[in-house]
């Protein structure tokens, strides 16, 4: 388990830049769909890896923010989420269409994955932040068919947080296979039509268990003491990234419909 571990203190920036270039690489690929449908089976394989290291991300840098208490770094998590959410939801709409089966875009997903485990990380008595937890939990729950990747997406999150910040090796352990099954339960949710008709061995199917399962592997590799980045150069991720969500979304968009 050692090679799993994770020393959060130490991790090099350099391994979570990786992540989230490769999240954000996925991502746009994921949505490349929408004007190269004819490759969408790929694509949408591809797109699997994306929440799930965002997932891993935001969990991580949230405990490490948690660990200092850097109120400050608390506030503006909450307050970019929040305003990066509201204004994403424009180009969500006009991209998704109506892919979007009546959900929101991705950021409501992660600002509530991000209000329960900071519920979690208050310092108090349990009686008053685990009430918190539970009712973000709850409203997460009942509103989880307006959520990309609902209620199960969260719990991810939340998964991943309670990963990072365990002292205790034999709860890791039981962590590692939980988080791989949420993980693809997060995006098996939505493949019943395809499973009812095709059942499990399809191509549908198989490409998005792959998919998850290399999110999955990848999030805990790019964390482990085997991951190695010194000699490798990795883009630096800038506060850029916060906006990039909508503003590829727009992008993609105005392609379709101005050019193909």
């Amino acid at each position: 388990m050692n090679d799993l571990s994770v020393n959060v203190g130490n991790v090099r920036n350099k391994n979570v830049d990786l992540l989230k270039l490769i999240a954000i690489i996925t991502m746009v690929i994921d949505h490349l769909r929408f004007i190269i449908p004819a490759y969408q089976i790929e694509f949408i394989a591809v797109g699997r890896v994306a929440f799930i290291l965002f997932a891993c991300l935001l969990a991580y840098n949230a405990q490490r923010i948690f660990e200092v208490d850097n109120k400050k770094s608390i506030q503006n998590y909450f307050k970019n989420f929040l305003i990066l959410a509201i204004v994403s939801e424009i180009p969500y709409r006009m991209l998704m269409q109506e892919n979007a089966m009546g959900t929101m875009n991705i950021m409501f997903t992660l600002f509530l994955g991000y209000i329960a485990i900071t519920s979690l990380s208050i310092q108090g008595k349990w009686y008053f932040k685990y009430p918190i937890f539970l009712f973000v939990m709850i409203f997460a729950l009942e509103i989880s068919h307006k959520l990309e990747y609902g209620f199960i997406g969260v719990m991810l999150i939340v998964l991943y947080y309670l990963y990072f910040n365990s002292k205790v090796l034999t709860v890791k352990y039981a962590l590692i296979p939980l988080i791989f099954l949420f993980a693809i339960m997060s995006n098996a949710q939505y493949y019943e039509p395809v499973i009812v008709v095709y059942g499990f061995n399809s191509v549908w199917v198989n490409t998005m268990l792959l998919g998850c399962l290399l999110g999955a592997t990848l999030s805990f590799y790019c964390f482990s003491n085997k991951c190695n980045l010194s000699n490798l150069k990795v883009m630096k991720i800038g506060k850029w990234a916060w906006w990039f969500y909508p503003v590829h979304m727009l992008i993609i968009y105005l392609i379709g419909y101005f050019v193909l």
